[in-house]
């Protein structure tokens, strides 16, 4: 029987990119990350839709006899 130490990790130096680095999380932990990523980026597309609506809205343009016709001209 072979002898393993639980407290090590042993990783390729491939997996290591320079300046890079890895981050070892549990597996409980990474999926909350990624939970609030998704939260964040729904959020996200959400706050933007909103605001190009707005911005269009501001640029919309009304026929000019529809403008006299609102403002009695």
């Amino acid at each position: 029987m072979s002898y393993q130490n639980i407290n090590n990790i042993t990783l390729p130096r491939s997996a290591i990119k320079k300046k890079e680095g890895i981050v070892i999380l549990p597996l409980r932990k990474w999926e909350e990350i990624e939970y609030n990523l998704e939260d964040l980026e729904m959020y996200r597309s959400e706050s933007l839709a909103k605001e190009i609506d707005e911005r269009r809205r501001e640029k919309e343009t009304i026929p000019l006899k529809k403008f006299l016709k609102k403002y009695h001209i």
